[in-house]
């Protein structure tokens, strides 16, 4: 099985803005080499293509309307390592090393769950996964969950109400 590297994310399309400027440096903006491949998780985060420039980023959605916006932003601002596709379509065969996300809680328990366990499941053998999670819409209890799943979880940091969660596979 070949391994990759992924970036992970959500967010709404109305937060992300096309910038070839690099996040803050409070970011942890991780270096990858040329050629790896990282979707984004949904298509909504193709603005951070121009960051990494020699890799090849997937935006992923289950969204056919969101899939096609990307596209069109991602041609007319000429970012050519854009692959758009629905879930469906990445090849099962890649492990990802790295994983980053504010997953989409309000899906429903069982959805997310699903959704989780089949992303988590791609994780390389020392892959990690960031998640972003409300402590309100029970980050705490997620962080349960996954464990008691085989993805060991650690609170990396929590701020305003928020939790960053680091993801592992059980070795």
């Amino acid at each position: 099985m070949a391994t990759y590297r992924l970036w992970l994310m959500r967010a709404s399309s109305a937060s992300t803005a096309l910038t070839k400027e690099r996040p803050s440096s409070s970011t942890p903006w991780p270096n990858l080499p040329r050629g790896n491949y990282r979707p984004d998780l949904p298509c909504a985060i193709w603005a951070v293509a121009p960051v990494y420039p020699h890799c090849t980023i997937y935006a992923v959605d289950i969204n056919e309307r969101a899939r096609e916006l990307c596209s069109e932003n991602a041609e007319r601002n000429g970012l050519k390592n854009i692959i758009v596709s629905a879930p469906t379509d990445v090849d099962p065969g890649i492990a990802f090393e790295l994983l980053w996300s504010n997953p989409p809680i309000r899906i429903g328990k069982d959805a997310l769950h699903t959704l989780l366990q089949t992303w988590l499941a791609r994780l390389a053998p020392n892959g990690l996964a960031h998640l972003v999670v409300s402590k309100n819409l029970g980050a705490d209890s997620l962080a349960e969950w996954m464990t008691g799943q085989h993805f060991p979880t650690i609170r990396l940091g929590s701020s305003k109400g928020f939790r960053v969660l680091q993801v592992s596979r059980e070795s």
